[in-house]
C-alpha cells in the first residue's frame, strides 16, 4: 500500500518537475541569446572606436598600431582591411574554428579602410548546459525531499496505524482478547479511526462473550460434577441390584431344574405304563403336562446359559467322544415336541463313528436348540433331519426343516439375542435366545455355524467340529 500512494503521489510531481524546467530552460535560453547579441554590438562598437583611434593617434607603423589593438581582445581569430580594393593588412590569431563575422568601415582622415573582423563567437550552449545541470541537481533534491517527506507521513499516518491493527488482529486470533488499539495515532484519518474503532468495540464483544462463557463453564461444570457423581452412584446401584437380579434369578431357575426334572420323569414313567394302565383321557393329559413341562425346561435352561455367557462366565469341558453317543439325549430332549406334531427325525448320527473334540454338553445344547427351532417352524406330519459327515479334516453336523424358509436380509438377524424366528407361527413359545446361544457355543469353540435357505423349501443349519485329537479345540 505505501507503495501504491508513493507512486501516486511522486509520478504527477515528477512531470511537474520536468514541465517546470522544461519551460524555464527555454526562458533562460531566451534571455541569454538576447544578452550575447547585446555583447556582440558593444563588442564590435568596441572594436570600431579602438581601430579608428589606432588609425588617428598611435604610434609606429599602421600595421604595428593594428597588431597591438587585434592582439589584445582574444575573441578575435581573423582580421582582414582594404583600402582601395588593395589589401593593407592581415592578422590571424588562434581563435575559434567557428568566428562571428562583421565589417566595418573607418578612415584614417585621408585614407579609407575596410575592416572584415571575425570574432570568436560567446558560447551560449555551456552556459545553458551548466543552468540545466544546476536545475536538475535541485530538482533531484526536491524530488528526494519530498519522496522523504511523503513516506514519513506514509508511515506515520497509514502504514503505522494499519501495522497496529494487523498486529492486534493476532493478537485477538491467539486469545488474547485484551489486545486494543490506540486511537489517538488515526486521528488525522477517519477511515483508520472507524477501523481502529470497529476493531476496540468487537474485542469488548469478544472479551464480555469470553467473560460470560467461562462463567457458564464453571456453571455447567459444577452441574455436570453433580451428574456425573449421580450417575456413579446410579451405576453402583444399578450394578448391584443387577448382581443381585442375576444371583436371585439363578436360584429361581436352578430350582426349577429340579421340580421340572421330577415332572418329566413321572410323566415318562406313566406314558409308559410302569403304573398300570391308562385310559385315554389320561394319556392324553399326562402327554400335554410332559410337553408343557418340556418346554418349560428347555426355556430355563435357555434363559440360565443366556446369563452365563451375558456374564462372561460360561466354561468349556473339552474331551474326545463319539457323536452317536448323544443320540439318545437328544432325541429324549425333543421327543414331546416331536409327538405333539407327529413329526418324523431322520437321523444318521447313531450310526456315525465320527469322533469329536468338543464339550460334549454344550454340543448336545446346540443340536437340542437346533432341532426344537425346527420342529416349531415344520408343519404337522412333516419331517426334519440330523445328519452328520466327515469332510476336509472336519465334522459337519447338519439340522434341516422343510419349512417356509427365510426372508432374505434376515438371516444375521436370527442369532441376535431375543430375536424371535422369522416365520414361526407360534414365537410367542419361545424367548429367542435358542439361537443365540447355539451361536454363542460355536464361537466359543473357534467354530463357525452355516445357514441355507430357500423359499418354501426350509432352512439347514450346519456348524463345524474339530475332529478328536486336533489340537485346535477352542
Amino acid at each position: 500500500m505505501k507503495r501504491q500512494i508513493l507512486a501516486s503521489v511522486m509520478f504527477p510531481m515528477a512531470i511537474m518537475l520536468f514541465l517546470l524546467i522544461f519551460f524555464n530552460q527555454s526562458s533562460i535560453d531566451e534571455i541569454l541569446k538576447s544578452n550575447n547579441a547585446l555583447k556582440r554590438d558593444l563588442e564590435r562598437t568596441r572594436i570600431r572606436c579602438e581601430v579608428t583611434d589606432a588609425l588617428i593617434s598611435g604610434k609606429g607603423s599602421l600595421s604595428e598600431r593594428l597588431d597591438r589593438v587585434f592582439a589584445f581582445y582574444s575573441q578575435i581569430s581573423a582580421v582582414h582591411a582594404e583600402c582601395g580594393g588593395n589589401t593593407v593588412y592581415e592578422y590571424r590569431g588562434q581563435g575559434a574554428t567557428e568566428p562571428v563575422e562583421f565589417r566595418f568601415t573607418t578612415s584614417d582622415g585621408a585614407r579609407k579602410y575596410d575592416f572584415t573582423v571575425r570574432s570568436q563567437r560567446i558560447s551560449l550552449g555551456i552556459l545553458s548546459k551548466i543552468n540545466f545541470f544546476i536545475n536538475t541537481v535541485f530538482a533531484a533534491i526536491f524530488f528526494m525531499l519530498s519522496y522523504m517527506a511523503i513516506s514519513s507521513w506514509v508511515t506515520n499516518v497509514l502504514e503505522k496505524p494499519l501495522s497496529q491493527i494487523l498486529k492486534g488482529h493476532e493478537k485477538l486470533a491467539k486469545g488474547e482478547y485484551g489486545a486494543r488499539i490506540e486511537t489517538e495515532m488515526s486521528r488525522s484519518n477517519s477511515e483508520i479511526l472507524r477501523i481502529a474503532g470497529s476493531f476496540n468495540t468487537m474485542a469488548n464483544e469478544l472479551e464480555k462473550f469470553r467473560k460470560e462463557l467461562e462463567e457458564k463453564n464453571i456453571k455447567l461444570e459444577s452441574v455436570n460434577s453433580k451428574y456425573r457423581n449421580l450417575n456413579e452412584k446410579l451405576e453402583i446401584e444399578v450394578g448391584r441390584k443387577t448382581k443381585e437380579l442375576r444371583e436371585f434369578f439363578s436360584l429361581i431357575t436352578h430350582d426349577l431344574k429340579v421340580p421340572l426334572a421330577a415332572v418329566q420323569g413321572y410323566s415318562a414313567l406313566l406314558l409308559k405304563d410302569k403304573t398300570g394302565g391308562l385310559n385315554d383321557k389320561q394319556r392324553k393329559f399326562i402327554t400335554n403336562i410332559a410337553i408343557t413341562n418340556q418346554h418349560m425346561t428347555h426355556l430355563v435352561r435357555n434363559l440360565i446359559d443366556s446369563f452365563k455367557y451375558d456374564s462372561g462366565k460360561a466354561t468349556y469341558l473339552f474331551q474326545d467322544f463319539d457323536l452317536g453317543e448323544i443320540e439318545d439325549e437328544v432325541r429324549t430332549n425333543v421327543s414331546f415336541s416331536l409327538e405333539e406334531k407327529n413329526l418324523e427325525l431322520k437321523t444318521n448320527i447313531g450310526g456315525c463313528k465320527t469322533r469329536v473334540c468338543a464339550d460334549r454338553t454344550k454340543i448336545t445344547r446346540v443340536i437340542t436348540n437346533l432341532l426344537s427351532n425346527a420342529i416349531k417352524v415344520s408343519e404337522n406330519n412333516a419331517v426334519v433331519e440330523l445328519v452328520c459327515e466327515e469332510r476336509g479334516g472336519k465334522a459337519y453336523i447338519t439340522v434341516r426343516d422343510h419349512g417356509k424358509g427365510i426372508e432374505d436380509g434376515k438371516v444375521e438377524e436370527i442369532f441376535k439375542k431375543f430375536a424371535q424366528f422369522p416365520y414361526s407361527s407360534k414365537s410367542a413359545e419361545g424367548t429367542g435366545l435358542g439361537l443365540y446361544i447355539v451361536k454363542k457355543i460355536i464361537d466359543g469353540h473357534g467354530q463357525s455355524i452355516e445357514v441355507r435357505t430357500a423359499k418354501n423349501e426350509g432352512t439347514s443349519f450346519t456348524f463345524s467340529l474339530n475332529m478328536a485329537g486336533d489340537s485346535e479345540n477352542g
